[in-house]
């Protein structure tokens, strides 16, 4: 299932699957192993990097997100804005680690959870910022913008 994404990114993006590995840093044969498992997904790093690599969001890799920014042009985001992300991210998670709430079945969330909870509200926060910034400014300001 994972694989089968995965390769529909590459196409789009007209790589193949081996060669988007390296071009992200990861081994060739991952792209296999994903192949012939067909159910594992890769770690929180591995989705990060491709994230970044195809620039969408880790839900639209996972498949579980309903927009695609990647087929309209997004708004570019200020230095500013990245800051804002930033910012709120550190205070959400501050306020999630101080409340308890970070927990499964009463245990505390492990590292790579952390992590994955991490890149997914970056994601987010940078998604509806966005998505923000494209509903928000007018035709005039955006003209100018993309051109």
């Amino acid at each position: 299932m994972f694989y089968d994404r995965f390769e529909q990114l590459c196409i789009s993006k007209g790589v193949r699957p081996g060669r988007a590995c390296i071009e992200m840093g990861l081994s060739r044969s991952l792209a296999a192993k994903w192949k012939n498992s067909k159910t594992k997904e890769p770690s929180a790093d591995v989705l990060k990097k491709m994230s970044e690599y195809f620039g969408i969001s880790i839900d639209e890799i996972l498949g579980d997100n309903p927009f695609n920014l990647s087929q309209t042009k997004a708004p570019a985001l200020t230095k500013k804005d990245e800051r804002d992300i930033a910012r709120r991210l550190e205070e959400t998670l501050h306020l999630l680690e101080s409340s308890d709430a970070l927990m499964f079945d009463g245990e505390p969330l492990d590292e790579e959870s952390m992590e994955l909870l991490k890149v997914s509200l970056q994601n987010q926060y940078t998604l509806a910022k966005q998505i923000a910034k494209q509903k928000f400014t007018n035709n005039k300001n955006r003209q100018k913008s993309e051109k």
